[in-house]
């Protein structure tokens, strides 16, 4: 414990059974997920070659996090990731792109994204600010450079009630 006289480890393992290891390890490990939960070990993880995974057949699908486009923000990051699903469902993630955009940067990542990976079916985007600060300026961008994106799906961002995982 890192602070034994105040949290000695009694009293966190008493919290832990009273919260419960998920809100356990998100509250007081600073971990979200405990390992016991985790979709997958880290020996269930492997890290394939880029350009065989793009011989793979796939689904292709990718996924925007605008959280980081505060020009200011130091903390959470804009990401981009490409994933597929194969004929078994595995999922495999293609590409991750992360950083502190501004949405013109993003709209870019965007097109360059689905030209490099032409069978992306779909981009999902959470519908506040997809509508607020992307959707406008996409269209225009289509409409200037002659070429569309795949269809963009909003979505809702996560509603977390406290206490309960999602």
């Amino acid at each position: 414990t890192l602070f034994p006289s105040r949290f000695p480890k009694v009293e966190l393992e008493r919290i832990r059974s009273e919260v419960g290891e998920y809100i356990y390890c998100a509250q007081y490990r600073l971990k979200c997920i405990p390992s016991s939960s985790a979709l997958a070990t880290r020996e269930e993880v492997r890290f394939v070659d880029r350009k065989v995974m793009r011989q793979v057949p796939m689904h292709y699908h990718m996924t925007v996090d605008l959280a980081g486009m505060d020009p200011a923000s130091t903390g959470d990051f804009t990401v981009l990731n490409i994933h597929g699903y194969d004929r078994d469902g595995r999922l495999n993630v293609v590409e991750v792109l992360a950083g502190h955009y501004d949405p013109f940067t993003v709209i870019d990542l965007l097109f360059l994204q689905a030209k490099a990976i032409p069978q992306i079916m779909d981009i999902k985007i959470e519908r506040e600010a997809q509508s607020r600060v992307l959707g406008p300026f996409i269209q225009r961008e289509q409409s200037k450079r002659g070429v569309f994106l795949p269809p963009i799906i909003p979505i809702m961002a996560l509603e977390i009630t406290p206490g309960i995982p999602p």
